[in-house]
């Protein structure tokens, strides 16, 4: 797991009216983020900032980001799953990482990392997020 900077955040991308975009770039990039799922009651957790970058090779991609827990309870175990999908919105590839640190209180944000190989029918990423209750 990594730390989140200050500087990387202000790279990272950020939401629009017109979608997700590179931030200073304006270069739309294909996303969803679902507001989540919870196991049992309290909790809000929502993805605020993130970024996907291919390999040099581009034999893998790296969704990174921040999750947020807009609630008033304490949640643990949050969990971010992202999807590459084609674009009838079949999965190709799923992979989930547990948010730096894993319990957030009320208006704490985790970290989240994942590699996903690359596909050619890759059409745009969905994110996910679930927790359960403190």
């Amino acid at each position: 797991m990594w730390a989140v900077l200050p500087w990387l955040l202000a790279a990272m991308t950020t939401a629009s009216a017109a979608g997700p975009q590179l931030a200073g770039l304006n270069i739309p990039l294909p996303f969803t983020a679902d507001r989540g799922e919870q196991h049992g009651a309290g909790g809000q957790v929502e993805v605020i900032n993130w970024r996907r970058e291919a390999s040099l090779g581009r034999d893998f991609f790296e969704v990174e980001g921040v999750a947020r827990n807009q609630g008033r309870r304490s949640v643990r175990y949050v969990e971010v799953l992202v999807k590459a999908v084609d674009a009838s919105g079949n999965t190709l590839r799923m992979e989930r990482d547990y948010t730096n640190p894993p319990h957030l209180d009320p208006g704490e944000t985790g970290s989240f990392s994942v590699l996903i190989d690359s596909h050619p029918r890759i059409a745009e990423f969905k994110l996910k997020t679930q927790w359960h209750r403190r």
